[in-house]
């Protein structure tokens, strides 16, 4: 599937819920998520804009491909993604191919459908809460920003890791 996404930072996340509740989207979750990344020793598949995340959310489990496209407005991916039964048999095919786990994280994240976009609102421990906004052509993300309250502008392109090499190279400065 092709989506088209932004990041929106350090949000509100009482302000952003109130706004998504009264524009009457629809809650789909508020979970905990633990992802796993996994790439080749040669760092391959990052070096070529691409991601392969094992990932589980309340209780189920998904394997997802990511192919990165352009960058200059909205981030735009190929994503391939489905639920697998036996994550720990996955793990083991992953690394059988010479695929490793490079990353982890676990983050809370509460989402939402708002006329066929999703809307997601991460939180990680120790940095601000930001929103992820998806949708299937830039054109409903346009509007979906808008309707959130806020403008292009207040929006960036990157991706999760991004955002937390943003706030990794923050702090230690």
């Amino acid at each position: 599937m092709k989506e088209h996404e932004v990041k929106i930072l350090e949000i509100n996340e009482e302000e952003v819920i109130k706004k998504l509740e009264s524009l009457n989207a629809k809650k789909d979750y508020d979970e905990i998520i633990e992802s796993e990344y996994y790439d080749f020793k040669d760092g391959s598949l990052k070096n070529s804009s691409k991601m392969l995340r094992l990932r589980e959310i309340a209780g189920k489990n998904f394997i997802t491909f990511k192919n990165y496209g352009e960058k200059e407005n909205i981030l735009m991916n190929y994503e391939h993604e489905s639920e697998v039964s036996d994550i720990n048999a996955v793990r083991n095919i992953l690394n059988h191919l010479g695929l490793a786990s490079f990353s982890s994280e676990k983050r809370r994240r509460v989402s939402f459908i708002l006329h066929d976009a999703r809307i997601d609102i991460n939180k990680h421990n120790n940095i601000p809460a930001y929103i992820e906004v998806e949708t299937e052509s830039p054109e409903k993300l346009k509007q979906i920003v808008s309707l959130l309250g806020f403008s292009m502008n207040d929006t960036k392109t990157w991706t999760g890791g991004e955002v937390l090499d943003y706030y990794k190279r923050r702090k230690e400065n």
